[in-house]
């Protein structure tokens, strides 16, 4: 049985660097930005910390660069458990390079950097926890494997498609293994129609079906309708979703 009360989250490690600009740049222009600011990121670290701040107890699995002790410092302060992360010298930590205009757009590089590092599953299987909580921002096979155990364990399992996988990684997704998907509205319609244009991707419809979702998403049929499509696959009939 599963520690009650840890999660792990087995994700990406990222530095986020900020440049506030006028607008956003264009092919062949250089321009001056107005502001930079640094800060630590990745889907993995920041849903670590989203975990630590609501009080539960929370340990990250992942890699950085010798480039993200401070990323690895500031994680701790927060109380992320951060013992389990490797640091690897043949790649710099993940950096996500965004501009930023006064308006609020923003256009996004990613670099995965230390992220697709080699992290034994050692790691996962040695790591007392009772929820898993997984995204796309690393190795997918290491996705799977995360995932595998936690369902051997059974751990609850919580898993955010983000970056969407690809059709041939819906179709290694053991669906039947997951509790709970958490997804945003563009998300959700994606997954659908994947869903809808495969047959390969195994999601046997399951009753009965809960929806839990922000007081601030639309009624937009259209969205309903999804939302009940892809709600029934998760394992235990249960949906979570964000903004």
């Amino acid at each position: 049985m599963p520690n009650t009360g840890r999660c792990l989250v087995r994700g990406s490690i990222n530095i986020d660097e900020f440049f506030h600009v006028p607008t956003i740049v264009q092919p062949g222009e250089t321009l001056s930005s107005t502001h930079y600011e640094r800060r630590s990121g990745g889907k993995g670290a920041n849903q670590a910390v989203a975990v630590a701040k609501a009080g539960a107890s929370v340990t990250l699995i992942g890699a950085i660069g010798s480039d993200g002790d401070w990323v690895l410092n500031g994680l701790k302060q927060v109380g992320v458990d951060v013992g389990p992360v490797i640091v690897t010298h043949d790649e710099p930590t993940g950096r996500a390079i965004i501009q930023l205009t006064p308006e609020g757009e923003n256009c996004i590089i990613l670099h995965r950097g230390a992220n697709y590092a080699t992290v034994s599953s050692d790691s996962v299987t040695s790591t007392t926890f009772s929820h898993l909580l997984i995204q796309n921002e690393i190795p997918f096979s290491s996705t799977l494997a995360a995932l595998a155990h936690a369902h051997q364990i059974d751990a609850t399992t919580l898993f955010n498609p983000s970056p969407m996988p690809n059709i041939q990684q819906l179709r290694e997704l053991p669906w039947d293994e997951l509790d709970w998907l958490i997804v945003n509205q563009g998300e959700v319609l994606t997954l659908l129609k994947a869903f809808q244009s495969d047959r390969n991707i195994n999601t046997a419809e399951r009753e009965p079906v809960t929806l839990e979702t922000p007081a601030t998403w639309p009624s937009h049929p259209e969205i309903k309708a999804a939302l009940l499509a892809i709600a029934s696959i998760a394992r235990t009939s249960c949906f979570l979703s964000e903004n």
